[in-house]
């Protein structure tokens, strides 16, 4: 057995390479997908974080309510331990009965969230409206750094190969405002593979509504800027439409 382990920073395209490697025959350990899939409906860590967290965690169809949930636990260290005492456990057992399952022969792709990186609630800080504010950490993998700077060098040599008298560049691992983040609310028809609708609206959360560059489930080499606008300017097209048959 080959296993391979895929993780990166925001938007670095794990879920594509995830995806073509899987095409090719690997079998994808999706570790987002396993720590849902281990707190459904009817499951022995879903009982557990009712148990420790309250039935106000879970929704009227009995599954994880999982904004109720972050609101107790984000912003919360103690509360956050417990809850990956509890389901941590159940993530690994599943894991490592799909990689058995995978059989001798097979390439296993462990595609893996940066554990750092993560949006929560501001413990101290509110908005206008004085809910908490939203907070992201977040830092580039080394693996991303490594590859910036591996490609860094191969353009700075394209470059004298072609006659340049003096070349710059930027420093891998840094941050500029020229970036362009995309990809961390997924659009999709399938909540358990997306954040957002076809029209930016939350699967878990009623009338939230996402509209940038996080909605993209992949990025051309052009400005994301207009479609980022067409996009908005459609969304808001049926916010008003659903406005107007009383869905919102």
């Amino acid at each position: 057995m080959l296993r391979v382990g895929l993780t990166g920073g925001i938007g670095s395209g794990k879920s594509t390479v995830s995806a073509l490697l899987a095409s090719l025959g690997a079998v994808v350990v999706d570790a987002d997908a396993v720590a849902r899939e281990v707190v459904e409906p009817g499951t022995p860590a879903l009982a557990a974080v009712a148990d420790r967290f309250g039935a106000e965690v879970l929704g009227a169809d009995g599954g994880l309510d999982r904004p109720a949930l972050g609101r107790v636990v984000f912003g919360n260290p103690t509360a956050l331990r417990d809850l990956e005492a509890l389901t941590h456990p159940a993530i690994w057992a599943r894991t490592a009965q799909l990689v058995r399952d995978a059989g001798p022969d097979a390439v296993v792709v462990h595609d893996m969230p940066q554990h750092d990186n993560r949006v929560e609630l501001d413990e101290k800080v509110t908005d206008a409206w004085g809910l908490p504010a939203v907070r992201i950490t977040y830092s580039q993998h080394p693996d991303d750094v490594a590859t910036q700077a591996w490609i860094r060098q191969r353009q700075m040599e394209i470059l004298e190969a072609m006659g340049a008298k003096k070349t710059w560049g930027d420093q891998p691992g840094g941050f500029y405002t020229s970036r362009h983040l995309m990809g961390t609310c997924r659009m999709g028809k399938d909540p358990a593979k997306s954040v957002v609708d076809s029209y930016g609206r939350a699967h878990d959360v009623a009338n939230l509504f996402i509209v940038d560059g996080s909605n993209f489930v992949t990025s051309a080499r052009q400005q994301p800027t207009a479609t980022i606008q067409a996009l908005a300017y459609r969304a808001a097209d049926n916010m008003v439409r659903m406005a107007r048959r009383g869905e919102l």
